[in-house]
């Protein structure tokens, strides 16, 4: 649920900010707040911190205001909702690191790096580590709480570099798409969508988002949607009969 609202959150402000008319704006405006809420009390850092980073890359390449929303917003979410910094604080706090280390995620990337140190080039085999697969029907393996390594860790270090240099293609085919783009409305939501997909991307490092089927779906469905924008600028709808 987490990813899922990192990837749509960035599209639906880009609507809201390129809306036409007041009440296009307050519809999306209603629509941003059971996002926002249901991102809050997921208690995800990891989509929390995705999202933080997308809106900064969204700022940067559509309207630097948005920095300026994000700053404010994490300054007074921490306060509004105490909750938001404890988990925060504790994810930096040495306990937590040291518990981590011992048996939670970092113990089980620890666990992925030996892997790759073993197999480096081809890795151990698609679903023999690091996924639920794995987990489920291998004694001995666990869930890795980390996309890349899991792909190393599987397919080894061969593997990684062809998902990153995939990874990298779309993006830069998605960031071509906005460059070509001059209408308004059709540049901001391609800005929406290169942040949600970047977020999504940036929540894999602590997450196996693409193990979920319907992210994976949507995640090409909307990248190839950024693709084609260009191609639909200058068109009219077609009148209403």
């Amino acid at each position: 649920l987490g990813s899922f609202l990192v990837l749509v959150i960035p599209v639906t402000v880009s609507q809201f900010l390129t809306a036409r008319g007041k009440l296009q704006k307050y519809l999306y405006l209603l629509c941003l707040a059971p996002m926002a809420m249901s991102l809050i009390f997921t208690y995800s850092r990891g989509a929390w911190l995705a999202l933080a980073c997308a809106f900064v890359v969204y700022g940067l390449i559509f309207n630097w205001r948005i920095l300026l929303a994000l700053a404010a917003a994490a300054y007074a979410a921490p306060k509004l909702l105490p909750g938001i910094s404890s988990r925060i604080g504790y994810m930096l706090s040495p306990a937590y690191l040291l518990s981590s280390a011992r048996a939670g995620r970092l113990a089980r990337w620890n666990m992925a790096m030996n892997k790759i140190m073993n197999y480096p080039l081809t890795g151990e085999g698609f679903g023999r580590f690091g996924g639920a697969v794995a987990a489920r029907h291998i004694p001995g393996s666990v869930y890795v709480d980390n996309f890349y390594l899991k792909t190393a860790a599987e397919s080894g270090l061969i593997g990684l570099a062809a998902l990153v240099l995939l990874f990298l293609g779309g993006l830069r085919c998605a960031l071509n798409s906005y460059r070509r783009l001059t209408d308004p409305y059709l540049k901001g939501l391609a800005g929406g969508l290169i942040a949600g997909l970047l977020g999504v991307l940036l929540h894999n490092v602590v997450e196996n988002i693409f193990e979920v089927p319907m992210m994976s779906t949507y995640f090409w469905l909307l990248l190839g949607m950024a693709a084609v924008l260009p191609c639909l600028e200058g068109q009219e709808s077609p009148p209403l009969d």
